[in-house]
């Protein structure tokens, strides 16, 4: 996991950084696979909104969105409504 994660840094380099990598291999270490599946959907759409948002509305040159918010706060969702959201996307991977 921890080398996919870095060869996947060495592609993206502009686009994700490495602090982001680095919580998601810490993410890997204490939490379960479908956990972390979860938490890296919600990552990336709820990122995604809120930047189309600031985009359209805020700030036209935005050029730089830092992840780790957008993290943190699926990593709440995840956990407050994982039943929920795991029926959802359909449910177990294993």
């Amino acid at each position: 996991i921890f080398f996919v994660s870095h060869i996947i840094f060495l592609y993206t380099f502009k686009l994700i950084g490495y602090g982001d990598i680095l919580l998601f291999n810490i993410l890997f270490l204490f939490l379960p696979l479908n956990f972390i599946f979860v938490i890296i959907i919600l990552t990336f759409i709820i990122g995604g909104i809120v930047t189309l948002i600031l985009k359209i509305f805020i700030s036209r040159d935005l050029k730089y969105v830092p992840l780790i918010p957008f993290v943190f706060l699926s990593f709440l969702t995840t956990s407050i409504f994982y039943k929920q959201l795991n029926i959802f996307l359909g449910g177990d991977i294993y």
